[in-house]
């Protein structure tokens, strides 16, 4: 509103809504949660009333990380986890999101503690299993991961024999708590934002997490030269020379990770001559064969039979790729499975 001139601006009728009221909170939370008891959604938005008057309007802590802003959006996803999580227990237990939603929010160990002592005077003692003093319990499954009380589904990934320790994103103990949060966010689909200082291990924490899950993590550069265009996309010419790049990276990925993998199966000690053998020869036909493949993806494709020979090319490899994952176990990494799944589509853009 405030960069539109006033000749446009005059076009509209403005309406004037005033800020919600506790009554109006409470109101809200009732007619959505009628299953939470009456006090405990009053005392909720008593807190959150209170942490809003000393943050927002006195300004008595959390000066740093404003503007701030605590509002029926924090109350409304309270009440959806104390539903969706405590709803079977004997009892009810707010504090246990206190950090997701409030805690870890601010930037200073002071503005927690200041906050922690505003929620026991408006809702009440937190219990030593929520204070957030040691590290959350961290567990890996086949099928899931588990930091603390956040689940989050997991794909199958490698072996850890097969995954070199350049691959590995290293995730520390004081990392766990934030890591707990943000698996909690992305498995509830809330939008996250991960702030500290430069060198702090955001993106290593993103990078673990992905690791862990996984899952393949994008990402794309910010600044202040990034217009609403790249963010949300937009029609381009079509450039076959970029399709066939991303086929041959991808595809270069995958022969690189299951070459490392057969070659450490054809060197272990324990494994039988006649399976290390099997293992050298698969290697020597796929690096053979993707010779082959990189040096049509490398070329400009002038006609319908380059195309062709593309497709055969990554045809060829991708079987490979399958013998070495059926009989020796080769991982191809998270997302080379789902782009070599069908070379022949790639192969069909080309043509």
């Amino acid at each position: 509103r405030k960069g539109l001139p006033k000749s446009f601006l005059n076009r509209f009728t403005q309406v004037y809504m005033a800020a919600l009221t506790a009554d109006d909170y409470r109101h809200v939370c009732r007619t959505h949660f009628p299953l939470l008891p009456e006090d405990l959604v009053a005392r909720l938005v008593q807190f959150n009333a209170a942490l809003h008057e000393a943050v927002v309007v006195r300004r008595e802590f959390c000066r740093s990380g404003g503007p701030w802003e605590f509002n029926l959006r924090d109350l409304y996803r309270w009440c959806e986890l104390l539903r969706e999580e405590q709803a079977d227990r004997p009892g009810w237990e707010p504090a246990q999101y206190l950090d997701l939603l409030y805690l870890h929010r601010m930037r200073s160990v002071e503005d927690r503690r200041r906050a922690r002592v505003l929620y026991e005077q408006t809702v009440g003692p937190i219990p030593a299993e929520f204070r957030g003093d040691g590290p959350p319990y961290l567990q890996l499954g086949p099928r899931s991961l588990q930091v603390g009380s956040a689940v989050l589904e997991r794909l199958p990934g490698p072996p850890a024999d097969q995954v070199s320790w350049r691959e590995q994103p290293l995730l520390i103990e004081p990392q766990l708590r934030p890591l707990e949060n943000i698996v909690r966010c992305v498995e509830k689909g809330w939008m996250t934002i991960v702030v500290g200082e430069s060198g702090s291990g955001k993106s290593q924490l993103l990078e673990g997490l992905a690791h862990a899950a996984g899952r393949r993590l994008a990402t794309f550069a910010m600044n202040s030269s990034v217009d609403t265009m790249e963010l949300l996309g937009g029609y381009e010419q079509a450039d076959p020379g970029r399709l066939r790049k991303d086929l041959r990276d991808c595809t270069a990925a995958a022969v690189h990770a299951a070459a490392q993998c057969l070659l450490l199966r054809a060197t272990t000690a324990d494994v039988a001559a006649g399976e290390g053998a099997g293992a050298l020869s698969l290697l020597q036909g796929l690096l053979e064969t993707w010779a082959r493949g990189s040096a049509w993806l490398s070329t400009a494709v002038a006609d319908s039979g380059g195309a062709r020979g593309v497709v055969t090319a990554l045809e060829q490899v991708l079987g490979l790729l399958r013998r070495a994952r059926e009989s020796f176990g080769v991982h191809l990494g998270p997302d080379a499975q789902e782009r070599l799944a069908s070379p022949a589509s790639g192969g069909g853009e080309l043509l």
